[in-house]
């Protein structure tokens, strides 16, 4: 009965009222983490502060044969290399693409018009 009278309502004052005996203060001691810092340190939020999101990659591509794909990224990042691409053909039908711009990874993936094949020829 006791419990249901603090349901959907802040129960604060309730438990005070019928816990009074509590000794909040002894409580609270067992479950000390650390000291509360009133006054972050200048230089502890300029590197803790998060990262914005990249703008999304946009891509396009083109299939004019099964021998071949032509994939086109459109980004502001002038040194993107095969290196930070990560290609992977799934069913010979899908084709999953990684790309690592700035410390952040972007995933293209796409369902192929034909089958293909992994072979360079």
């Amino acid at each position: 009965d006791e419990i249901m009278r603090g349901a959907g309502i802040d129960a604060t004052t309730l438990f005070q009222e019928i816990h009074s005996w509590v000794n909040f203060g002894s409580m609270l001691e067992k479950c000390l983490v650390g000291r509360l810092i009133s006054k972050p340190n200048s230089n502890e939020t300029a590197s803790t502060k998060p990262k914005s999101l990249p703008p999304r990659l946009r891509f396009d591509f083109r299939q004019p044969d099964s021998k071949s794909l032509k994939l086109f990224i459109y980004t502001t990042y002038l040194t993107l290399t095969t290196e930070n691409i990560f290609v992977h053909i799934e069913n010979s039908k899908k084709i999953s693409i990684l790309v690592f711009i700035d410390g952040f990874v972007h995933t293209i993936a796409i369902e192929l018009f034909e089958l293909v094949t992994n072979d360079i020829t």
